[in-house]
């Protein structure tokens, strides 16, 4: 059964993975994220709650409410490594109600009532002006003299490499907050910076990459997002080839087949067919060449995965190397990247 729009399944599926420390989370935009994930020893409070959950760490925090009308698309794409693949699950919104403020210029908004600690709900919120159609990027700050250099830039554009309220936050390492319909991500750990030799920091993080936005895009067009919907949340299970900060490992077949039944119930229609058809083919000694290549991009895809997939679960068929030359591919990056 495609649990695709199911609320009950969007929430047992964001709850089971919110108590998973192999997880990570992502709410952003293409140019502007902010990323959620623990180490298995790290301690974290988890509570769940009827549509969602919240969780917090000393490093950084995460609170979801799911609307009934969530949309959940599990996804795979190709990699620049021919024998990888990437994986994640979108929670979308409507267009009409996953829409965010789309501020332009510096905001100042408030004490952060929403924040997930107690302990920081007093502190300023600004929204920093990012223009997003689907999420809110803002910083949170106590301190009384950087409260005072962003007010005098409010209404400001501040992502320009020249701007003094920038310099600013980037010295004092505010919390970072970003928003969606669906909820906040917050981090607080510094910032990195490539100009400073400070490289990102392992654990929740941000990125903010002024070039990205001006695409005004929401995602990369690598992640089936149907159109009329904005992707609000993101979550990335265990891979089973790649560690979390991206380095090769071992096949993992357990983590591969828990994610295969993600996709079993959240994959687009007939995204699992072609995967289904190829691997049947291949099995069966077929010729290649007596292949037809799906209509639509997502199931094309589908086939170069499912090859790729082979090459770690059944390396050992007869007919899958002359399959992989003749409908594998090369080596393609996603276009944001990954």
């Amino acid at each position: 059964m495609n649990d695709i729009s199911n609320p009950g399944a969007a929430v047992e599926a964001f709850q089971a993975h919110l108590a998973d420390a192999a997880s990570g989370w992502s709410i952003g935009t293409f140019g502007a994220i902010a990323e959620f994930m623990r180490d298995s020893d790290e301690t974290a409070a988890v509570i769940p709650t009827e549509s969602g959950g919240r969780i917090w760490t000393a490093r950084g925090a995460m609170a979801v409410t799911l609307a009934p009308d969530t949309l959940v698309i599990a996804y795979e794409g190709l990699s620049k490594y021919p024998d990888r693949w990437t994986h994640g699950v979108a929670f979308c919104l409507p267009q009409d109600g996953g829409s965010g403020s789309g501020r332009q210029g510096l905001s100042e908004l408030g004490p952060d009532s929403g924040a997930v600690r107690n302990e920081d709900r007093e502190a300023v919120l600004f929204d920093m002006g990012v223009g997003a159609d689907n999420v809110d990027f803002c910083i949170r700050t106590a301190d009384t003299g950087l409260i005072e250099t962003l007010r005098r830039a409010e209404g400001s554009d501040i992502l320009s490499s020249d701007s003094l309220a920038m310099a600013a936050l980037k010295e004092a390492n505010p919390h970072r907050v970003c928003l969606s319909v669906l909820g906040r991500v917050e981090v607080y750990q510094r910032i990195g910076s490539r100009d400073d030799a400070s490289p990102t920091p392992e654990g929740p993080h941000t990125h903010l990459l002024p070039s990205l936005l001006k695409s005004g895009r929401t995602h990369s067009a690598n992640t089936p997002v149907p159109a009329g919907w904005y992707p609000c949340l993101n979550l990335y299970p265990a891979h089973p080839i790649v560690d979390a900060l991206g380095h090769a490992q071992p096949f993992d077949n357990a983590k591969h087949a828990a994610f295969q039944a993600l996709l079993e119930r959240f994959a687009p229609a007939g995204y699992m067919n072609e995967k289904q058809r190829i691997a049947v083919a291949v099995a069966a000694g077929d010729d290649p060449a007596d292949y037809r290549p799906a209509g639509s991009r997502v199931a094309r895809t589908a086939a170069r995965i499912a090859l790729r997939q082979l090459g770690h679960t059944d390396s050992d068929l007869p007919a899958l190397a002359a399959w992989r030359r003749a409908h594998g591919g090369g080596g393609e990056a996603d276009d944001d990247g990954h």
